[in-house]
């Protein structure tokens, strides 16, 4: 978010504080704005749709990346060190039990 406005600025204020804060004037805000929309309506008239199969695309794109070995390594040491911690707290919690 640009910024937080409170509720009932009028629009003559508006126009001063995002230029203050965006260092763009009312009216080059509004061509941007306008040019968001027209962008935005050309993708969605698009209609295209992701295939069914399109996350088979990606399956095995990294598997002999020595960086992704480095990454799938950390997260599953993180998992374990969450596991070995779970049961740690449970076997406190059933023992504190009378």
């Amino acid at each position: 978010m640009i910024c937080e406005i409170e509720r009932g600025t009028s629009m003559g204020s508006l126009g001063s504080i995002l230029q203050e804060r965006t260092g763009m004037s009312r009216s080059s805000l509004e061509k941007r704005v306008a040019e968001l929309e027209r962008q935005l309506a050309e993708l969605l008239s698009r209609g295209e749709q992701p295939s069914a199969t399109s996350w088979r695309e990606t399956v095995g794109m990294f598997s002999r990346d020595p960086l992704m070995k480095e990454i799938d390594a950390a997260g599953q040491a993180w998992r374990e060190a969450d596991r070995l911690k779970a049961r740690r707290s449970r076997a406190t919690a059933t023992k504190a039990k009378p």
